[in-house]
């Protein structure tokens, strides 16, 4: 089958970048001729990059890139700030140019929230109106959109992608943590992540284990988060217990980012806000336990997995934290639970598959 995926690519350094680059591997050991067209930076063989995200002209570039093409189905992986400018309807403009090719359309929503603000209720209505399938990630999405548009029987819950992937030996050695218990924080910094608590709470973490460290490996992506990072880094430089924080900046190769979730004992999520998580999705295919702030997201995911505990406050943020790490059985559990789903509902050769399967319905 031939395809044509609308999204960013590797090397752009974007948590949708390296979504489309685990799933377009796993598309094609399936036997399927991959094409994605992608912002300017993109690389690879049938990697198209034509556009950036502020194009007023983006919907032309876009298409006349996939009308050269001419694949059997199109798959446009979305996220609002990938399709700026025009408040980000731009996209919607892309859809009525790609419906007029006649060909089967699938739009991956990577960010949906319980609610949608007045623009965000636009651009939904719009998708759903004009793409032959939509793909979330959680159940909750699915019936958030329905409160939207009444129905929902174009739209399908397929799993984010995960890895599967065993520990790389000697992980905290290598990192020069043996014998330390690791809380790691990991991700792009920007606001909406919340990892200024974990550094808040870190020394009381520290006091009771004096063992514990804390990893933050990460980096800034977009120029409008720098000031979080300047803050969150003064925070981190004026903590009590600076000397247990560890600050490794992104951009990391894969082995590098491997051997830093290996040498993981817990992995936090102390989000404000999100729709879904690739770094959760790493945390689960690595097999490691997670603790998180009360988000929807995390708690569907969390009934599913079983990977990790669910703060409610600050409070339960940091003696949940303390309870993984103390208690040794536990964290097996968590740990197994974690790579059962992965291995046998969440792997990306599982959702590629799915993925196919609804290619092939919409055709």
């Amino acid at each position: 089958m031939k395809i044509a995926i609308v999204s960013t690519y590797p090397p752009i350094k974007c948590g949708i970048a390296t979504y489309t680059s685990y799933l377009v591997k796993e598309l094609k050991s399936l036997q399927n001729e991959i094409h994605v067209v992608s912002q300017f930076g993109a690389k690879g063989r049938r990697v198209y990059g034509v556009f950036k995200a502020d194009d007023p002209d983006l919907a032309e570039k876009i298409s006349k890139t996939i009308a050269k093409i001419n694949p059997e189905v199109v798959h446009i992986q979305h996220e609002y700030g990938l399709y700026g400018g025009r408040k980000k309807v731009n996209i919607i403009s892309l859809l009525h140019k790609l419906k007029s090719f006649h060909i089967p359309l699938v739009i991956t929503l990577h960010t949906v929230y319980e609610e949608f603000n007045k623009k965000e209720k636009l651009i939904i209505k719009e998708l759903t109106k004009l793409a032959d399938a939509i793909i979330v990630h959680h159940h909750y999405q699915k019936e958030a959109i329905r409160s939207v548009i009444g129905n929902a029987d174009q739209i399908y819950v397929i799993p984010h992608g995960m890895r599967i992937i065993e520990p790389i030996p000697r992980a905290k050695k290598r990192l020069g943590l043996e014998g330390k218990k690791v809380v790691l924080l990991s991700g792009y910094f920007r606001a909406s992540k919340g990892f200024e608590k974990m550094v808040n709470l870190f020394p009381r973490i520290a006091e009771e284990l004096p063992e514990a460290v804390l990893v933050i490996a990460g980096g800034t992506r977009l120029p409008e988060y720098s000031a979080y990072t300047d803050e969150l880094l003064h925070l981190i430089n004026e903590s009590p217990v600076r000397d247990k924080i560890r600050v490794l900046r992104d951009p990391f190769p894969q082995p590098t980012f491997d051997v830093i979730f290996s040498a993981a004992d817990v992995v936090a999520f102390p989000y404000l806000k999100s729709s879904q998580s690739g770094i959760m999705a790493h945390c689960i295919g690595f097999g490691k336990p997670a603790v998180t702030s009360n988000l929807r997201t995390f708690r569907e995911l969390m009934q599913e997995a079983r990977n990790g505990l669910i703060a409610w406050d600050n409070e339960e943020l940091a003696s949940k934290t303390i309870k993984i790490l103390k208690d040794d059985k536990l964290r097996k559990t968590l740990s197994e639970n974690a790579k059962r789903y992965a291995r046998e509902k969440a792997s990306w050769k599982i959702v590629a598959g799915k993925v196919v399967d609804l290619y092939h319905r919409v055709m």
